[in-house]
């Protein structure tokens, strides 16, 4: 069931009633299956929501909040280079 508190929105970048570190996770997962698949906008909202959700996290976590804005700063280089 997907529940319908703040920030747990059913659609686009929301996610199912589960723990908020779950949720980014998955959205930095489908960046990569949107990079694979070579729909870079789509890459780049999803790398974007974790890397927005997950800006104060722990400094363990901190690793994987800088992996996703490398892929957003490498996918805007592409997109630069192919248009």
């Amino acid at each position: 069931m997907w529940s319908k508190g703040p920030g747990h929105e059913a659609g686009p970048h929301r996610c199912p009633q589960i723990p908020s570190g779950r949720c980014q996770l998955g959205s930095q997962y489908e960046g990569t299956l949107q990079e694979q698949q070579g729909n870079l906008d789509e890459a780049i909202k999803r790398y974007q929501f974790m890397a927005d959700r997950w800006e104060n996290v722990d400094a363990i976590l901190q690793p994987q909040v800088s992996e996703a804005k490398r892929r957003i700063e490498t996918l805007l280089d592409r997109k630069a280079r192919e248009n």
